[in-house]
């Protein structure tokens, strides 16, 4: 018998991509080879489906940043990678399906939630790098977003762009070398150079 999550990870790589009203029941039954039944025996509706799998997915992120900030002891470096999790998660949802989340009632709340505590734990490493003597003019981890977005010359049309995961972390050391000072300079050319 499939399992729960199981459903929840396929459909969400769906949906992110394609939009939640373009993927039906019986597209996601096809596509896991289950009946419609056996969908609706865990799942009583489609706006439960998405609501749970939009909520394990932001979860699975959030535990991956925790994770991540708790395994490197440079704040810097923490900092760098915490942010290419948030990023590759953020840039893997198109358009279309954040628009149509946003219009589910049951989920504007928790969109507000998790991008507040995305953004609180962005905030927590930030101010971290910054009394390490790493980071210097930088406010908010909205901040560093809004940099990361001018530097990869994207507004808001991650569906539009596709970027490997080098890609994310090259932009992201450009973005934060803006406001590094030349001890979290040093630690962000070190990275650039033993990535792999």
């Amino acid at each position: 018998m499939i399992k729960r999550e199981q459903i929840e990870e396929y459909v969400f790589r769906r949906i992110s991509k394609e939009g939640i009203k373009a993927v039906r029941m019986s597209d996601i039954a096809a596509g896991l080879k289950v009946s419609k039944a056996t969908l609706y025996e865990c799942f009583s509706t489609k706006s439960e489906l998405v609501e749970s799998c939009v909520i394990n997915a932001f979860n699975q992120v959030m535990s991956k940043m925790n994770r991540t900030s708790e395994t490197i002891a440079n704040s810097l470096k923490a900092m760098v990678f915490m942010s290419i999790d948030f990023f590759k998660f953020k840039m893997s949802l198109s358009q279309l399906f954040l628009e149509e989340l946003a219009e589910q009632d049951s989920m504007e709340k928790f969109f507000l939630q998790m991008k507040k505590e995305a953004c609180t734990l962005g905030n927590r490493f930030m101010q971290s790098c910054i009394s390490d003597g790493f980071l210097t003019n930088l406010e908010s981890f909205e901040d560093l977003n809004e940099e990361f977005a001018r530097t990869a010359k994207i507004e808001q049309e991650y569906d539009r762009i596709t970027l490997t995961s080098r890609e994310v972390f090259d932009l992201m050391i450009v973005s934060l070398m803006k406001f590094a000072t030349p001890k979290g300079k040093e630690i962000l050319l070190e990275l650039r150079e033993n990535y792999s």
